[in-house]
Order: structure tokens, then sequence, then C-alpha cells
């Protein structure tokens, strides 16, 4: 190795020059530094590398824990939306076809007994002469039992129901008819059809229930008869194409009241004059 300083050649590894005693320690110190130095300038220069997000980590990661979770969510809304239509659906049968207070009457009104006894039956007092109007001008019954509430149809006020009796000439009752006029607070002309309801609509040998489901809207009248028949009345409108206008029907339904199946079906136009009863 040659000396710097005298510029003698040494053996390699020589811990002085042979010559000028220069200390060759130094330069080693030296050269080590410099190294050092550029060391720390180059990996000043180097871009560092960015760690990922923990958002991004989260993401990349293979879950498959959550890929199924992610799976089974679309299930489960649509599981809850089958139940909410489900349970709306039930709600709106029950209150289509459950029983009002006037259906309870009816059906513990007994045919073929007295007025006295009927009362006993119902807890409730017949009269012979209604708190409305309306009703006694409709007329047609020899005592009637009414909701404590009224309603106006048309501008005309009418009890909400109403359980009207007639009589036989031994003073036992032969008929009884329940109207519901809330089911024509709305109109008049009852419920709106997109066409007219011919009796092949509904099948004789029907049960009362599947009468029910198959109208889809509730009679506003019921009459039960002593000859064990009991008559449905349904109201409704359609447009008719030969005037242009609303035809309004009643669309009567006769059951055996034995074994509840229909026997009979009929129809017929009212106008607006008889649109309060127009059962007969």
């Amino acid at each position: 190795m040659q000396c710097p300083d005298c510029k003698k050649e040494n053996p390699e590894g020589s811990a002085f020059c042979g010559k000028c005693g220069y200390d060759f320690s130094s330069d080693s110190i030296m050269n080590a530094l410099e190294d050092t130095v550029t060391e720390e300038a180059s990996a000043k220069k180097e871009p560092k590398k960015q760690r990922p997000s923990a958002k991004k980590a989260k993401n990349t990661q293979d879950n498959p824990e959550g890929k199924e979770k992610s799976k089974l969510k679309p299930k489960i809304i649509l599981a809850a939306a089958a139940v909410v239509i489900i349970a709306a659906a039930i709600f709106v049968l029950l209150m289509l076809f459950s029983s009002t207070e006037g259906e309870k009457v009816l059906k513990n009104v007994p045919i073929g007994r007295d007025i006295a006894y009927a009362e006993t039956k119902i807890n409730r007092s017949f009269t012979t002469v209604s708190k409305y109007d309306a009703l006694n001008t409709l007329g047609g019954f020899d005592s009637v039992c009414e909701s404590d509430s009224g309603l106006r149809v048309e501008g005309t006020h009418f009890p909400e129901w109403a359980v009207a009796v007639s009589l036989a000439e031994d003073d036992t009752i032969s008929r009884v008819a329940y109207y519901d006029f809330s089911v024509l607070q709305k109109s008049w002309k009852g419920h709106h059809s997109s066409d007219e309801l011919t009796s092949a609509f509904i099948e004789y040998g029907m049960t009362e229930k599947a009468v029910e489901r198959k109208m889809g809207f509730k009679p506003y009248t019921i009459i039960k008869e002593i000859d064990n028949t009991v008559t449905y009345v349904y109201r409704y409108y359609y447009s008719d194409d030969v005037t242009g206008n609303d035809a309004v029907c009643n669309y009567f339904v006769v059951f055996n009241d034995v074994d509840k199946s229909v026997k009979n079906v009929y129809s017929t136009r009212i106008d607006y004059c008889g649109f309060m009863l127009g059962t007969d």
C-alpha cells in the first residue's frame, strides 16, 4: 500500500509507513466516516414506502366471515319485508271480515221468538221509532235496535248500524235485517268495480267465507228470514259503456242458513232516490 505522505510502498495491512511513520489507521477512520455519511444521504433520497391505511388493510383482508355476513344482509331484509307484508295483509283481512257490534246483535236475535226474549239475548233494547228520521222514512220494520253513534251519508244522518225486525201475526220475529251504513259513508254508490258483477260471478254451493273472499268488500246489509235463508246485499257501482254513467247495483247472495252455502244470486239496479236502502 502507498503512503499518502511520502509515496513509499508499504506491505498491505501496515499500521505505519516504514519511511516517514505515517499512521495509516487515521485513513481507515476517515474512510469509515465518509461511507457512513454517504449511506445516510442515500437513505434520505429514497422515497419512503407508505403503509397501507387501516381501512384499506381491513378491506383487502381475506375475511370469509365478513363475506358471509354481507351475503346474509339482503336475505334478512327480504325476510323482514315479507313479515311486514304478511302482517299488514292479516290486519286488513281482520278489519274487513271481523264482526262489528251490529253483526253480533244480528247473530243473537232469535227468529221465531218475541221482542222481550230477543232483548235479553242481545242485552239491548228495541224501539218502534228510530232516533234518525231517515231510518223511519225507510220503514219496513216493526222494531229497531241501533248504534249509539251516527254518521252522514250524502248529507243524511244515519246510525252507524241498525238491526231492524219484522214481526209475524203472533208478534214473534219473522225477519231480521242488519244495516251497516258505515259501508256507504264514503259514497252512497258503495264499492267501485271495474265491471258489472253477473250472477255467474258467485257460484252456487260456495260457502260464506269463500263468497267474502271473492267479493273482496263487505256487504252493507244482511237479512235473516224465517225460512232459514240469509241474504248478503253488496252495494257497488261500475261505469256503463252504453250511457257513460255510473251504474249502481245491489248484488244479492242468498245462503242456506243450515249448511251456509249459496242457493241463489241476483242483482238489481238502483237510483239515487233509492240509495239509502234499496234492498226491495
